[in-house]
């Protein structure tokens, strides 16, 4: 019993501690929200392309998403340390050394993946947006609608590319062997692009931008997982 109490409380603490440096970055996350809209929609919106708010709190509640979702960013390596710390001490000592790595690529990946989406899908579904309206049509977009397009678009980014760590925990832990891994490649395949047209918008681009990486990322796990359970066997 005491055991599962030190458990529960060490997760309260990890949980106490993700929120507090959350919390922490809102603060500059509320005082430059309004600076990191008008950048986005400099980036993002094409020239000559008006937004509208439909509420007299939209402004405000535009600003607070931002707010937490930069927050959310800045503090993600930090929650990533934070869960490390807590779910480390349940593994052996060789799936530590073995996971150590990959733990700290999360943070790398998942950087790599929102600007894959904020540089490369973002323009590309902005320009089929227009393509799509021609001259006959003009929109009338808000500017809470654009922004949640936007962030949700490279939070979406940042989840997909954690898939490669995922297969290689998987790996690592046991969980599936590499060779059921390589006799299910076309599955995968075929999931990246399922879960890639999700997240995306209709358009070959922005769907090809997400998957192709992601793929790539895969292969290299399983490159990297069989190379060191290579060096293992010679040892």
């Amino acid at each position: 019993m005491s055991g599962v109490l030190e458990h529960l409380e060490a997760l309260r603490r990890m949980f106490f501690k993700i929120f507090a440096v959350f919390a922490v970055w809102c603060i500059p996350g509320w005082i430059y929200s309004g600076k990191m809209v008008d950048a986005l929609l400099k980036f993002a919106a094409p020239e000559g392309f008006k937004l509208h708010y439909f509420s007299l709190m939209e402004p405000f509640f535009v600003r607070l998403e931002v707010m937490m979702v930069a927050a959310a960013l800045v503090s993600f390596p930090f929650t990533v340390m934070f869960v490390w710390e807590f779910v480390r001490p349940a593994l052996r000592r060789d799936e530590v050394g073995k996971l150590a790595i990959p733990v700290w690529l999360i943070v790398i990946l998942a950087f790599f993946g929102g600007a894959v989406a904020l540089f490369g899908m973002v323009p590309a579904v902005m320009e089929f947006s227009v393509a799509l309206a021609g001259n006959e049509f003009t929109p009338v977009i808000g500017i809470g609608n654009f922004v949640s397009l936007v962030l949700g678009m490279v939070i979406a980014g940042m989840l997909v590319f954690q898939f490669p760590l995922v297969v290689y925990a998987l790996l690592t832990l046991g969980v599936v062997s590499i060779d059921a891994m390589r006799r299910g490649r076309k599955w995968i395949i075929i999931i990246i692009l399922i879960v890639a047209g999700i997240l995306t918008p209709p358009d070959v681009a922005s769907q090809v931008l997400m998957a192709l990486p992601c793929y790539l990322l895969f292969e290299a796990a399983l490159w990297i997982y069989s190379m060191r359970r290579r060096d293992v066997d010679a040892e």
